[in-house]
């Protein structure tokens, strides 16, 4: 294992599943019919076909990064890797916090430019 906790099985299984499924195209067809998402694996001699999203968060223990504007305040304290409390805090110190109907949605880019102006 490395200091990350990725040991270099996983790091040449996943590279090599990136370059076989975007260099060949090959892949299972989703029942969407859509395979650009899939990354093929190769394991004990298997082939699995499993998708980025997944495969980069439980393989490599990575998190999903957001591409969302808004969140709502469990996922984005998970996002920010800190207490949903804290977060909440945050959020309102931020003045990011919309209300639509009875749900509290957060701005992220609200967020991240009050986080770089008062942590400098």
């Amino acid at each position: 294992m490395t200091q990350e906790g990725i040991d270099s099985e996983s790091i040449e299984m996943f590279f090599k599943g990136k370059q076989t499924a975007r260099a060949s195209g090959a892949g299972r067809r989703s029942r969407r019919g859509n395979d650009d998402n899939l990354v093929m694996c190769y394991y004990n001699d298997r082939i699995f076909y499993v998708p980025n999203e997944v495969f980069s968060t439980v393989l490599l223990g990575a998190k999903r990064m957001s591409n969302k504007k808004y969140v709502r305040y469990k996922e984005g304290a998970e996002l920010y890797s800190m207490s949903e409390r804290k977060f909440t805090e945050l959020a309102n110190n931020a003045d990011a916090v919309m209300h639509v109907d009875k749900i509290a949605l957060v701005n992220i880019e609200r967020l991240d430019q009050f986080i770089e102006l008062n942590n400098r």
